[in-house]
């Protein structure tokens, strides 16, 4: 569909019957402004609009659609526009499904790989440090979705460790 070619159509019948735009308008009941987006190829004549002209003008839509008359040499190609129109657009509509479907699909994978990873999984880390005067080897904290272990495992100082003091902080990433 040529919008370049259904404008100057649609001003060239409207020329032939010697009517302005305003008197067009009054004939098939729309205002001077939309005749003039048609005929300048800003937009074309919706369905309705189409049918009126074609009655109008005694043509058929498709001779609108394809921007001329139907004549031997074009026959076959005006008789196709409104197919070949709904196959442009079925194409569209495939494309835009398919993309959709390909967004969806997607996002359920990188859900479901975010659930496999985080739902119940354990994760284990190692604690061990030293200084002047501790040292810690050994310990190990196991964290699950419901609960956690903890092993401090051997701390040796040069004092005698009387008492240890541990804190956890509950629902909190950093444990």
């Amino acid at each position: 569909m040529d919008n370049n070619k259904i404008g100057l159509f649609l001003t060239n019948l409207r020329e032939e019957k010697h009517l302005t735009q305003e008197q067009l308008g009054k004939e098939i009941f729309i205002g001077r402004e939309g005749i003039s987006k048609w005929e300048r190829e800003i937009n074309i004549p919706s369905t309705e609009m189409l049918i009126k002209l074609s009655d109008f003008y005694n043509i058929s839509v498709n001779e609108i659609l394809s921007g001329e008359r139907k004549n031997e040499s074009n026959k076959e190609k005006i008789e196709r526009i409104s197919l070949d129109i709904l196959d442009d657009r079925n194409k569209k509509v495939k494309f835009i499904k398919i993309l959709v479907l390909s967004f969806l699909i997607i996002i359920f994978v990188l859900l479901a790989i975010f659930f496999i990873v985080n739902y119940n999984s354990i994760k284990v880390y190692n604690i061990g440090f030293e200084n002047d005067k501790y040292k810690l080897d050994e310990g190990i904290l196991v964290i699950s979705r419901d609960e956690f272990y903890l092993n401090l495992g051997d701390i040796s100082s040069e004092n005698q460790i009387t008492k240890i003091n541990l804190y956890v902080l509950k629902n909190e990433k950093n444990i």
